[in-house]
C-alpha cells in the first residue's frame, strides 16, 4: 500500500524537476542575451562617442565582438540542452 503513494509523488517530483530545468535553461539564455547586448551597446557607445585613437577603436570593436560571442554561445548552449531534454523526455 505504501508503494502506491510513493509512485505518483515520484512521478510528480520528476515532472517538476524537468520543468525547473527547462525554466533554468530559458533563464540562462536570457542572461547570455542580456550580457551580450550590454557588450554590444558598450562597444557601440565607445565607437560613437570616443573617437580618439586606434586603441579606442580596437577596444570598441573588441567589445562588439565579445557581445556577439556571448549571444551566439547562449543560443547554441540553449538549443543543445533543449535538444537533450527533448530526447530524454521521449
Amino acid at each position: 500500500m505504501k508503494s502506491n503513494t510513493t509512485a505518483p509523488s515520484s512521478t510528480i517530483r520528476n515532472s517538476l524537476a524537468f520543468t525547473r530545468t527547462i525554466l533554468a535553461n530559458k533563464r540562462t539564455l536570457l542572461s547570455y542575451l542580456r550580457t551580450g547586448m550590454t557588450f554590444l551597446i558598450a562597444g557601440a557607445g565607445i565607437l560613437k562617442f570616443i573617437q580618439d585613437g586606434i586603441k579606442i577603436l580596437i577596444g570598441g570593436w573588441s567589445l562588439i565582438f565579445i557581445g556577439f560571442v556571448f549571444i551566439f554561445w547562449g543560443v547554441y548552449s540553449y538549443r543543445k540542452l533543449e535538444k537533450t531534454l527533448e530526447d530524454e523526455k521521449i
